[in-house]
């Protein structure tokens, strides 16, 4: 029924049409040219009608997004599948798993205390960017993992993976955000965007790598991990609160 009176909203547009005008024939330039530029207002419409043109309106939209997300699934499988088939990644699995198990977590808390304890740290200023960084990344890593629900790729693909996930959801990559988090802190406020901060980074790259390589990501799952991690140690490495120490 709806699609039947959508076909039937562009005749409402012959409402506007003068009345000397023919059908289908439109005015040349005269008395009538301005009439013939007129758009056609919508508001005029009887509020059923209004209904159904916003109606049509959010199924082209929901079909233009879920049209982008396609070719963006179609992009993420192909470049998951070109790192996953790599001749030289059964030579290196190994390596891959040791940098991926760098990333589970077990050293947060000791690289977010050993400035303090080294005495670099001497007011906590860190150890308060790490902490209050963790609650807003790990708030919404979840909301965005448990909403979104994207599987992981061994679920879509007739692969294995390399390690055993901690969960059945991929988007975003929770490793790749807490390193990124990880790694910006540090190198805002540690070394200070000198050379030595491209070495925490560095880290973090190869760690949204690793997940890729053992098949328990997308690229993009990793992209959005990065993404999430270092725009939130921006905002908590930049705030006054933190800043003052």
């Amino acid at each position: 029924l709806v699609l039947l009176k959508l076909k039937a909203l562009p005749s409402l547009s012959m409402q506007l049409q003068p009345a000397n005008t023919p059908t289908g024939v439109i005015p040349r330039n005269g008395s009538n040219s301005q009439s013939s530029n007129r758009k056609f207002d919508y508001s005029s419409l009887p509020l059923h009608l209004q209904f159904i043109s916003a109606a049509h309106t959010w199924y082209k939209f929901r079909h233009s997004c879920l049209s982008m997300f396609d070719v963006i699934h179609k992009w993420d499988t192909r470049w998951l599948l070109r790192l996953i088939h790599w001749p030289k990644r059964v030579k290196f699995l190994q390596l891959i798993k040791l940098v991926s198990r760098t990333g589970d977590g077990h050293s947060y808390p000791v690289i977010a205390i050993a400035p303090f304890a080294l005495g670099f740290d001497p007011t906590f200023r860190l150890f308060k960017i790490f902490l209050a960084g963790f609650c807003i990344e790990r708030s919404a890593y979840f909301v965005m993992k448990n909403s979104l629900r994207r599987k992981r790729p061994t679920e879509h693909l007739s692969l294995e993976s390399a390690v055993t996930p901690g969960d059945r959801f991929s988007f975003p990559s929770g490793h790749t955000s807490a390193a990124f988090l990880v790694s910006t802190i540090l190198a805002l406020g540690f070394f200070d965007y000198s050379a030595f901060a491209l070495i925490p980074l560095a880290w973090a790259c190869a760690i949204g790598c690793s997940r890729i390589l053992l098949g328990v990501h997308y690229p993009i799952d990793t992209i959005a991990g990065c993404l999430l991690g270092s725009s939130v140690a921006v905002l908590v490495s930049t705030n006054t609160y933190f800043a003052t120490g």
